[in-house]
């Protein structure tokens, strides 16, 4: 197994904290929310790895720019045929 970089930790530990510690101390987020959220992270890392062939243990701050989200966005509606709501 490959060991991970020092910033897919870093970015690691800030998703968990982001999930399991700043969100829950929001009274607004229901436990739905953050559920929600963390799918919604896990979608985004599985496009990684299988469109980008970006492994977890490589992410990095790049990971997250607008081209990849771009990307993302069309990979959910053509691969997942994932749709806006109306």
């Amino acid at each position: 197994m490959k060991q991970s970089n020092e910033e897919a930790t870093r970015i690691a530990r800030y998703i968990h904290r982001w999930l399991n510690e700043y969100m829950p101390s929001l009274k607004t987020n229901s436990s739905h929310t953050i559920k929600s959220y963390s799918h919604t992270l896990s979608l985004f890392i599985h496009f990684l790895e299988v469109e980008k062939k970006i492994a977890p243990s490589d992410l990095c701050s790049n990971c997250f720019s607008r081209n990849y989200m771009e990307d993302w966005i069309v990979w959910l509606k053509n691969k997942r045929n994932n749709r806006r709501n109306e």
